[in-house]
């Protein structure tokens, strides 16, 4: 048995690492939309951090550091992911939660030097290929059985990349990953089992294996039905996968007992019905799912992918809410 903690950092790797014991159950999402529905002042930001001058940006840097230590104080997380580079969630619009290049980097030394003490602090590192996007996604089906080399090529080149990413985290101190890596839709993978073991594992056990080799943590996302593989994915080197995707299929409390004493789950309440409500809904799917599986360990609380902005901050509060009465008994411990 562990001691019981009142650092949320603590209990955080107590999760990841599979520790037993009463301390409270973790709370991290993968991406937190939601800082300025919960602070009074502007968290910079993607198009709008862009505009900024360079003096107006370092300013933003300290006060979108100093708006993550307050919100997370508030919600009570046990860890951050830092904003990462540009992406699309399709053609000509961006995702929210990016910075420049030059300054990624930057915010999160800021942000590490604000908040090391209470709060893991969690990189966005994309070692392992991941579902094709749809304006690739034909050429991409098409290469993997015709033009396998191309791919394979890819596959390496995302890794390389990766520890280069990697390696200047851990020069300033931060040392946990995970890898935004789709390998399933709905309907299950998308890699058939050969190319799923030529193009997938080999890199998820290189890129885990380097991490833990610097004393680090490593965490899986993938969306989608990944039931097929998760007893090879549990097999690697990664301490955790998060999302455990609920629409599709994805039964965490199932998954749990299969897995759970190989690798921490990270989730996996549905974003849908966190943004839909009605706000009884997410409390109850909360407090039922720490009950099951929050005593055990290796569990970390959170949706089953980004808090987008447009969610309501009445529906997030409900899950807070139902996270306070059941770790109340532990809580009580500090005061």
């Amino acid at each position: 048995m562990i001691e019981i903690s009142s650092n949320p950092k603590a209990n955080m790797i107590s999760a990841l690492t599979l520790k037993q014991g009463n301390y409270s159950v973790p709370i991290w999402e993968l991406e937190f939309h939601l800082w300025d529905a919960f602070s009074n002042k502007k968290f910079w930001i993607g198009n709008e951090f862009i505009k900024l001058s360079k003096k107006e940006k370092e300013t933003a840097l300290h006060t979108n550091a100093e708006i993550i230590a307050e919100v997370s104080d508030l919600l009570h997380f046990a860890a951050v992911s830092l904003p990462a580079d540009y992406w699309e969630l399709v053609p000509g619009h961006p995702s929210y939660y990016w910075l420049p290049d030059d300054y990624i980097l930057k915010q999160a030394k800021t942000i590490f030097e604000l908040c090391d003490d209470k709060l893991l602090l969690v990189a966005q590192s994309s070692g392992v290929l991941s579902l094709p996007s749809a304006s690739e996604y034909m050429d991409f089906s098409v290469q993997m059985f015709q033009d396998p080399d191309i791919i394979d090529k890819k596959a390496k080149s995302q890794f390389d990349n990766s520890i280069i990413q990697i390696n200047t985290f851990l020069d300033i101190g931060i040392n946990t990953f995970y890898t935004a890596s789709d390998i399933a839709d709905n309907s299950g993978p998308y890699f058939p089992p050969e190319q799923f073991e030529r193009y997938i594992l080999p890199y998820l056990n290189q890129w885990s294996e380097y991490i833990n080799n610097n004393f680090g943590l490593s965490i899986l996302h993938s969306d989608g039905d990944i039931k097929p593989y998760m007893a090879q994915i549990a097999e690697t080197g990664i301490n955790a996968i998060q999302a455990i995707d609920p629409v599709a299929g994805m039964d965490i409390v199932e998954i749990k007992e299969k897995y759970g004493s190989e690798i921490c789950l990270c989730g996996n309440i549905d974003c849908g019905l966190i943004y839909t409500g009605p706000q009884e809904a997410i409390y109850e799917k909360t407090k039922n799912l720490i009950e099951k599986i929050g005593r055990t360990g290796g569990f970390v609380l959170g949706a089953s992918n980004a808090v987008e902005r447009s969610t309501p901050q009445s529906h997030y509060l409900a899950i807070i809410n139902a996270w306070k009465e059941t770790e109340e008994p532990l809580l009580s411990v500090f005061r």
